[in-house]
């Protein structure tokens, strides 16, 4: 049987790589309004906690950072436990979103048991069977804004 593959950390740091591009591609990071002392071109904010799933490990963390140059990553949440993250989702009223069902691209595309230490080759490996910059650039020519 083949070794399993990447998908997670492969998935995360293409996300990683078409979120670097954004605010570049549309000159006010396509449309999104950031409060005026943190611009979404001053740093990459990640909801990731660390150990909580696949891609939040220090490899696949480490991955994903890679492909976004001197950009800072800021994580609130790195060092939160769940019961911590909840309390928290609790209190600034986002927990009953949070925990709707809903299929996403981690529920249908990503394997039963993902690979949880990637090595940055494989990763790269797996990017070079993939047109990544073609799939970027449909991404962000499609990107629709919807104002609540």
């Amino acid at each position: 049987s083949s070794s399993p593959r990447p998908t997670s950390a492969t998935s995360k740091r293409i996300l990683s790589l078409m979120r670097h591009r954004l605010p570049h591609r549309r000159g006010n990071a396509g449309g999104i309004q950031a409060k005026p002392r943190l611009q979404l071109r001053d740093a990459a904010l990640r909801g990731e906690s660390l150990a909580q799933v696949a891609s939040q490990t220090i490899e696949g963390m480490t991955s994903s950072n890679s492909v976004i140059g001197k950009l800072p990553v800021l994580r609130p949440l790195c060092g939160f436990d769940k019961d911590e993250i909840i309390e928290r989702s609790r209190a600034i009223g986002t927990y009953t979103t949070s925990i709707e069902p809903y299929e996403d691209c981690c529920t249908v595309f990503l394997p039963e048991h993902p690979v949880t230490r990637p090595k940055l080759a494989e990763i790269e490996a797996e990017e070079s069977k993939l047109n990544v910059a073609l799939l970027i650039d449909e991404a962000l020519s499609n990107i629709e804004v919807i104002k609540v």
